[in-house]
């Protein structure tokens, strides 16, 4: 996959994560709940401080530094290995939109606006937002992608 369309990829994830963000924030009042789908989903908005699970909370610095090396890797990732094969363009194109999007709130407003809400059972799983599920779909991918990739590598040099 070639890097413009990764890069296309990363923007369309921005883009969908801070328009999703500022229709919650001017709809919505902080911990406000709007029930989807009784005992199962919710829009529930909150400004997160820390990471999932508020993990890290008020470490702002943390999250600055992590999120710039992050991205160095992923730039030199994309740049030593070339053209990538279709899983781990859009695992990285997701993953770095997924960190710019909440990269962006943390700078403009030193938290991150989440609204999913799922509860399983009785077990409420964490509050989180698109550049999340891109985050966490992206890395998936990147690791689906280079699993492939050795796999191929390895039937290459059997044959």
């Amino acid at each position: 996959m070639k890097t413009w369309k990764i890069i296309v990829l990363a923007a369309i994830v921005v883009v969908i994560d801070q328009i999703t963000k500022f229709i919650v924030v001017s709809t919505m009042q902080i911990q406000q709940q709007i029930v989807v789908i009784p005992n199962f989903f919710s829009l529930f908005f909150i400004r997160n401080t820390g990471a999932a699970f508020s993990l890290f909370e008020g470490a702002q610095w943390f999250f600055y530094l992590t999120t710039v090396i992050a991205l160095c890797l992923f730039v030199y990732f994309i740049k030593e290995i070339g053209d990538l094969n279709i899983w781990t363009g859009i695992g990285l194109g997701m993953a770095v939109g997924g960190m710019f999007g909440n990269f962006i709130d943390r700078l403009l407003f030193g938290s991150v606006v989440d609204f999913f809400k799922f509860v399983f059972g009785g077990y409420n799983f964490a509050i989180f937002n698109v550049a999340d599920i891109g985050l966490t779909v992206g890395i998936g991918l990147v690791v689906i992608g280079l699993i492939v990739s050795e796999m191929k590598k390895k039937k290459t040099v059997a044959e």
